[in-house]
């Protein structure tokens, strides 16, 4: 029986990891105009890259609000690949997403096309096609006439303080453009919007804790270039500890966070609802508070 098992590790290593890619959404049953978060997921062989899409404005039958950059992080063997798209439908009834496939380009320089799985939706109706009872027109409304000097006087009045206003923001505008405020770095905003997507997804509390914390090993990943993904809490907690941007506190925040994860992760146990929210609540204050005290202070 030995060599069956042997035969079965070389024949494993031999094939590899089969690329596959998956259309996930927030949202089943959104309403008319409602924003889906959706994201494309591609799980490919550790050195092999992925060519995304080009989505275009009117991909029917959603309308694309914006998207994301793609990120991707080292899941033991597997390279997984993601990107989030906010699209929104215009109409109710039954709809997928479009057939959309990705390439992934080996290391020898061969490209595989990979269809991605679409996800499906459901856009319920506002219209009782059960209510089937006449009603009375309302009676004719007589609209009483508009004095037009009043109209004229509140127009005239608002154009002459609209020209005030102007007139003092142009002289207060180049003082206030020396003082604004810079930018978050992108990293934040990326690790903001995927804690705003694993927050309205419906994932089991040990899968929301790991989710968040892989999130935040990302975002210290490309914000501080601490590879957190690759290495163990106590490795990753290390590494951060000569980054100067981070204090004290907000180090330490960070290693509970990883513990806190860990032993969702090893004990196996569900925690309540209401521990697992402010989890991920306490992580998005987190990385507001590191880039805030990023930014530079007024003078500097």
């Amino acid at each position: 029986m030995w060599w069956r098992v042997v035969l079965l590790f070389i024949a494993a290593r031999f094939v590899g990891v089969v690329p596959e890619a998956v259309f996930h959404a927030n949202e089943g049953t959104p309403r008319t105009g409602d924003p889906i978060m959706l994201m494309l997921t591609v799980r490919t062989a550790a050195d092999a890259s992925v060519m995304f899409p080009a989505f275009p404005g009117e991909w029917a039958p959603f309308e694309v609000l914006s998207i994301d950059p793609a990120s991707n992080y080292l899941d033991g063997d597997v390279m997984v690949w993601q990107q989030v798209i906010s699209v929104v439908l215009w109409r109710p009834g039954d709809a997928q997403t479009p057939e959309t496939v990705v390439g992934v380009r080996s290391p020898d320089g061969s490209i595989e096309t990979v269809a991605v799985q679409p996800a499906f939706f459901s856009v319920p109706s506002v219209i009782n096609e059960n209510d089937l009872n006449l009603r009375p027109l309302k009676p004719p409304q007589r609209i009483p006439a508009f004095p037009y000097a009043i109209l004229l006087f509140v127009a005239a009045a608002l154009g002459l303080g609209s020209a005030l206003w102007w007139r003092r923001r142009l002289v207060w505008l180049p003082a206030k453009s020396e003082f604004a405020e810079r930018k978050w770095h992108p990293a934040a905003e990326v690790a903001l919007r995927e804690l705003r997507l694993i927050a309205s997804q419906k994932l089991s509390s040990e899968e929301r804790i790991a989710q968040t914390a892989d999130c935040l090993r990302r975002y210290v990943r490309t914000r501080f270039g601490v590879p957190a993904p690759e290495r163990t809490t106590r490795e990753a907690t290390q590494a951060l500890s000569p980054v100067r941007q981070l204090s004290d506190e907000q180090q330490q925040r960070f290693r509970q966070f990883l513990n806190l994860a860990d032993r969702a992760k090893f004990s196996g146990s569900e925690m309540a609802g209401g521990q697992v929210d402010p989890y991920v609540q306490q992580a998005q204050l987190w990385v507001r508070e590191v880039e805030k005290a990023s930014l530079p202070e007024d003078g500097e």
